[in-house]
């Protein structure tokens, strides 16, 4: 008949549960929200610049540009509107109710507190991203922001023929390996899409 010693135990300590952190103050997540916006339009305006650059063979339209701008804010003003309108909506279907969420979107009146502050949040950022649309000087700078950003691509890759360096596009392996590539990159967006639908506030 075998034997097995027992082990000795070893003393890991009591577990303490961590102290409960301050929720952010709402005006500090709307003004993450408006450096997250001003990041993402001014990429869209660079790109917009380099391709009608390259591909269109236009002038650098200063004031076109700013109207682009000031679309996209305005659009993305509507999108935080809508957000809070359906917020509002998940927080009066979670009135009164109980029990366990059986997937991410099941609210519950534990869930109001949390959906009343993103609804808050929606709302306050689409107010800012309004002012921010009819502000020309906030609008001029995002362009020449994204004007500066343009010119240092088309600089790098001009730099780059001259030194002989091959752009990565050329190399077959580089072409072979682009549709998994691709997959991944999606993969990686549709999970932080999935995460962000529901933020912890």
């Amino acid at each position: 008949m075998a034997f097995f010693r027992r082990r000795r135990r070893i003393d890991l300590g009591t577990y303490r549960a961590p102290e409960p952190r301050p929720l952010a103050p709402v005006e500090d997540m709307v003004d993450e929200g408006v450096m997250i916006v001003t990041a993402t339009v001014r990429m869209a305006v660079k790109n917009l610049i380099i391709v009608q650059a390259l591909r269109d063979r236009l002038d650098f339209d200063a004031d076109a540009m700013l109207r682009e701008v000031t679309s996209e804010l305005r659009r993305l003003a509507d999108e935080k509107r809508e957000d809070g309108d359906r917020i509002e909506q998940a927080g009066t279907l979670a009135e009164g109710r109980i029990g366990k969420a059986r997937h991410q979107w099941d609210y519950h009146a534990s869930d109001l507190e949390a959906l009343g502050r993103r609804q808050e949040v929606s709302r306050l950022l689409a107010g800012r991203l309004d002012e921010l649309s009819n502000d020309k000087a906030y609008g001029r700078d995002l362009v020449e922001q994204a004007r500066e950003r343009a010119f240092e691509e088309f600089a790098g890759s001009v730099e780059q023929r001259l030194a002989g360096i091959p752009r990565a596009a050329d190399d077959p392996a580089y072409r072979k390996g682009r549709a998994e590539r691709m997959r991944q990159l999606v993969n990686v967006d549709l999970a932080e899409l999935e995460r962000a639908q529901i933020p912890e506030y």
